[in-house]
C-alpha cells in the first residue's frame, strides 16, 4: 500500500509541475489592512482565477486563507487551480503560501462569486493547505473535479465540504490528521476511489461518506461510534477498521454490498435500525464475533418500532448466529432483522426474547434450523420464521419445552409446504374440527375435508414433527409450521 501512495502522489506532482507555466504563478494584492484585528485582506490571481484572499499581520506573514468570495474566472475552457506559487504583487520576492481554503464555490444562498463557475475547477492543488474550514460548502458542487491535492499535514476538514463533487476520483493525502469529518464531508461523491486513513479521529459526522460509491476502504482506530448513514451506499467500499467502535448507528454501513471485513470493538453495546442492511458481503461470522455478553440495544434504546428494524437484513454469507445476550435491553428480534440472510443456517437463542417480530428470519437458509429458549415470548409475527415458496426446504423450529404455550403463540403463518410432505405421517394426536383416530395414517385430502379453510394441529410420530396446518383454497400447497424434534429430544402435547 505505501508503495501504491508514492506512485500516486508522483503522479499528481507530474501532473502538477506541467501546470507550473507563467499563467499558474499567483500574485497577491493586498488592499486592506484592519489595525484591530491585524488582519490584512486582498486577493490572489492568476491569468484564469482571481480568488479572495487574508492573512494575519501579527503572525504568519507568509500564510494566507483563500476564499471564492468576490472570486472570478476568467477563463473560456475548465482548468485547474493550482494554489503552488504564490508571489507578492509588490516584491515578487515575497512569497506566500495558502495554508487555509476556506468556501471556494460556497452555494447560492451566500452570493459566492464562483458559484456560477464551480463546473470550470478541474483540480485544486493546494500542497501546503492544512484546513478547509471557516464555512460549509467549500467545494460545493465542483462538478468537474477529478483532483485534490493538500498538505500532508492536512487536520481540519468543514462539514459538507465537498458535497456533490461528483466526478473526485482522487484526493491526497489519503492520510488525513482531522480528529474530526463534518457533517456530509464527502457526501455525493461517486468517484472516490481512495482507501482514507484517520489515526487521530475521534468523531466522524453522519452521512460523511455517503453515496461514495467507489471508495475503498477506511480506517477509524479511534472513534467509538459509527454515525448514522456515513457510509450508506458505498457500494465498492471492502474494508472498515474501527477497533474501538461500540455503536454503530442507523443504516452506518446500508447497502455496503462488498463490504466483506468490519472490525469493531469486542464491546459492541450497539447496533441501531438498518445498520448493516444489504451487506451481502459480510463475514459470516461476524455475529458471533462481535455481538455478545456486552450488547445491550439491537434498533433503538427502546422498544419503538419504526427505530428497530432490519438491522442484518440481506446479508447473504452469514452463516451462524448463538442469541446469546445476557444484558439486552431491547430484548426483541425486531421486523425484517435477519431476512434475507440466505445463508444462516442455524440459530440458537441460548437467552430468552420478549418478541421475535414479523418477518425476523424470513427467507433464511433453506432448511434452516432455529433452536428456541424454553421461555416463551409474548409476540410472535406471522413471518417470523418463514421463507418463499420457491421448492426449497422450510426453516425447522426446534423447541426444548412448554411446546403447547409456543404453538399457541406462533398461531397461524404463512409457511408453505407441498402436501406430499404431509401425506402419509402418523398422527399421535389431532386437534382438527374433525375426528382422526389416533396412531391412523393422515392424508391431505382427509385433513382439510375439502374445505377451504381448515386448521389443524398434529404430531407427526413418523417423523417426528409438529405441524401447525392451515390450508387455503384448493391448492396443492398449505401453510405449516414445522417444528422438528431434535435427536433424543422428546415433545409432549397434552
Amino acid at each position: 500500500m505505501k508503495n501504491k501512495i508514492i506512485v500516486i502522489v508522483a503522479m499528481l506532482t507530474v501532473s502538477a509541475m506541467e501546470l507550473f507555466a507563467e499563467e499558474d504563478i499567483w500574485t497577491y494584492y493586498e488592499t486592506a489592512t484592519n489595525t484591530k484585528t491585524k488582519i490584512g485582506s486582498g486577493y490572489i490571481e492568476s491569468k484564469l482565477w482571481k480568488l479572495y484572499a487574508e492573512r494575519n499581520l501579527s503572525k504568519d506573514l507568509e500564510n494566507l486563507t483563500v476564499s471564492g468570495l468576490n472570486g472570478e474566472f476568467y477563463g473560456t475552457e475548465p482548468a485547474p487551480i493550482n494554489l503552488t506559487y504564490v508571489e507578492d504583487g509588490l516584491n515578487p520576492d515575497i512569497k506566500y503560501k495558502v495554508t487555509t481554503v476556506g468556501n471556494i464555490t460556497g452555494s447560492s444562498a451566500n452570493q459566492n462569486r464562483l458559484w456560477t463557475n464551480r463546473m470550470n475547477i478541474t483540480e485544486f492543488i493546494a500542497p501546503y493547505c492544512t484546513a478547509v474550514s471557516t464555512d460549509q460548502y467549500a467545494f460545493y458542487r465542483c462538478s468537474a473535479m477529478t483532483n485534490v491535492v493538500f498538505s500532508s499535514e492536512i487536520s481540519t476538514i468543514s462539514e459538507k465540504a465537498f458535497v456533490d463533487c461528483w466526478n473526485l476520483e482522487n484526493f491526497y493525502p489519503t492520510r488525513i490528521l482531522c480528529t474530526s469529518i463534518g457533517y456530509q464531508c464527502f457526501n455525493n461523491c461517486r468517484k472516490l476511489n481512495v482507501k482514507f486513513e484517520f489515526p487521530n479521529l475521534t468523531s466522524l459526522g453522519s452521512q460523511a461518506f455517503i453515496y461514495c460509491y467507489a471508495l475503498k476502504g477506511v480506517s477509524l482506530p479511534n472513534i467509538k461510534v459509527v454515525s448514522s448513514r456515513a457510509f450508506e451506499e458505498c457500494h465498492e467500499i471492502e474494508e472498515v477498521y474501527a477497533p474501538n467502535a461500540t455503536n454503530v448507528s442507523q443504516a452506518a454501513f446500508k447497502n455496503c454490498s462488498k463490504l466483506a471485513k468490519v472490525t469493531l470493538s469486542n464491546e459492541v453495546m450497539q447496533v441501531q435500525k438498518e445498520a448493516f442492511i444489504g451487506c451481502a458481503s459480510l463475514d459470516p461470522e461476524f455475529l458471533n464475533k462481535y455481538l455478545g455478553k456486552s450488547l445491550r440495544y439491537i434498533g433503538s434504546t427502546d422498544f419503538q418500532t419504526k427505530t428497530m428494524a432490519s438491522e442484518f437484513s440481506g446479508c447473504k454469507l452469514l452463516t451462524s448466529l448463538n442469541w446469546k445476550f445476557p444484558n439486552l435491553q431491547t430484548n426483541v428480534v425486531n421486523d425484517s432483522c435477519f431476512s434475507g440472510c440466505s445463508s444462516l443456517g442455524k440459530v440458537v437463542f441460548k437467552t430468552p426474547v420478549v418478541e421475535i417480530r414479523g418477518s425476523a428470519f424470513w427467507n433464511i437458509k433453506p432448511g434452516a434450523q432455529v433452536y428456541m429458549h424454553k421461555e416463551v415470548p409474548s409476540v410472535y409475527g406471522a413471518l417470523a420464521v418463514s421463507r418463499i415458496a420457491d421448492g426449497q426446504a422450510y426453516p425447522q423450529i426446534f423447541l426444548s419445552g412448554n411446546e403447547e404455550e409456543w404453538l399457541k403463540v406462533i398461531g397461524e403463518n404463512n409457511t408453505v409446504i407441498r402436501k406430499e410432505e404431509f401425506n402419509g405421517a402418523e398422527c399421535l394426536k389431532n386437534y382438527a374440527s374433525y375426528m382422526i383416530k389416533d396412531d391412523s395414517v393422515c392424508d391431505f385430502e382427509e385433513v382439510v375435508s375439502g374445505k377451504t379453510t381448515t386448521i389443524s394441529r398434529v404430531w407427526m410420530k413418523k417423523r417426528g414433527v409438529i405441524a401447525f396446518v392451515y390450508y387455503a383454497g384448493k391448492s396443492d400447497k398449505y401453510g405449516a409450521w414445522v417444528m422438528r424434534a431434535p435427536q433424543g429430544f422428546s415433545v409432549n402435547i397434552r
